[in-house]
């Protein structure tokens, strides 16, 4: 899932904040407090005005409930929030005017692409990250007592709608438990984005900075007789991996990024089953393509495609698999490699 987040760079006591964040792997998320719509976390309280009637009219002890609908409020003061705009799927880079008009002061600053998962999972608390789709529409949400129950509901009422006025940030946005500088790991960050105006030298610095990482760095351009925009691709950078791996030798067949571990399925082209080979090819993979701890299986045939993650295998699916798994590296013991069936 990929996410845009347009920053305006702004030149404070002769250094670009923004440019310093982004050099160091770090976002910042506010509090509601200051986000820019004075409607942030509006809604309509059902609850407070069912427990009075409960207890007023009919002597029912609603202390607890009370209790523990004050506490959720409260929750909302010490949240921080990232933002960012949802990259839709006909678009290949950020073309909404407005955002960059809005959030890249008119096109003086620049826009960051973000693997959105990577951002998320890569952070150490990752597991205290709610992702919310905003929800847009005319009405502030009504909140009743049944939503305290639903996590997941009372997060989109609470701290995911916004009126019908924002449909055009296309929101998605990160809640964090608190609000602070969150560190990333550098795969999260795909591609940087210079406004129109940008300064070039801004740019460059920008470029130089991140030498050693895998990003692309565009040049946004006006489309000539029209109100589009287009994207020129100006530099490439990519890390410094001493002997990087070849890639005629391996083709990443599947891959997913869970919460704690990263698992990596590789259809192995090269016809080297020396146990040191693999050893050493796993270990660059890792080096080149994980952001966290990994696991890594190795295939000599892309007909086992369809099997990969099924659960469980049986017959001749079971057979089939077998036969063209060559070996496999775990996250726990990443510096040996067990072959399957003690293929040499």
């Amino acid at each position: 899932m990929i996410g845009y987040k347009y920053r305006a760079n702004l030149k404070l006591d002769d250094k670009y904040r923004d440019t310093e964040s982004l050099l160091k792997h770090e976002i910042y998320a506010p509090t509601f407090e200051k986000l820019n719509d004075p409607f942030e976390a509006s809604f309509d309280d059902s609850i407070s005005q069912t427990t009075k009637i409960l207890s007023e009219k009919y002597g029912v002890n609603t202390g607890e409930i009370d209790k523990h609908w004050r506490s959720i409020q409260d929750y909302k003061k010490t949240l921080g929030i990232y933002s960012l705009e949802l990259k839709a799927d006909a678009l290949d880079f950020p073309t909404n005017e407005l955002l960059w008009a809005h959030y890249a002061n008119n096109h003086k600053g620049f826009c960051i692409e973000y693997d959105i998962d990577k951002l998320i999972s890569s952070n150490e608390h990752f597991y205290e990250i709610n992702k919310i789709n905003i929800l847009y529409q005319n009405e502030c949400p009504i909140i009743s007592i049944n939503d305290i129950v639903e996590s997941n509901t009372i997060l989109q009422k609470m701290f995911g709608t916004k009126s019908f006025a924002w449909t055009y940030e296309n929101e998605i946005r990160l809640i964090y438990e608190t609000s602070s500088e969150k560190s990333y790991h550098p795969s999260s960050l795909k591609s940087i984005y210079f406004g129109l105006n940008m300064d070039l030298q801004e740019q460059n610095n920008i470029i130089k900075g991140l030498e050693n990482n895998d990003v692309s760095f565009y040049k946004m351009e006006k489309v000539e007789n029209t109100y589009q925009l287009k994207a020129t691709l100006i530099n490439e950078n990519k890390r410094l991996i001493k002997d990087r791996l070849n890639i005629l030798d391996y083709k990443v067949m599947k891959k997913n990024h869970n919460p704690t571990v990263e698992n990596f399925h590789i259809l192995l082209l090269s016809k080297n089953r020396e146990e040191a080979f693999l050893l050493n090819f796993v270990t660059k993979f890792r080096e080149e393509y994980a952001s966290k701890k990994s696991n890594i299986w190795l295939y000599d045939d892309e007909q086992i495609y369809d099997l990969i993650e099924k659960y469980p295998l049986y017959g001749a699916e079971k057979d089939l698999f077998a036969n063209h798994l060559i070996a496999e590296s775990s996250f726990e013991a990443p510096d040996y490699i067990w072959m399957y069936p003690d293929k040499e």
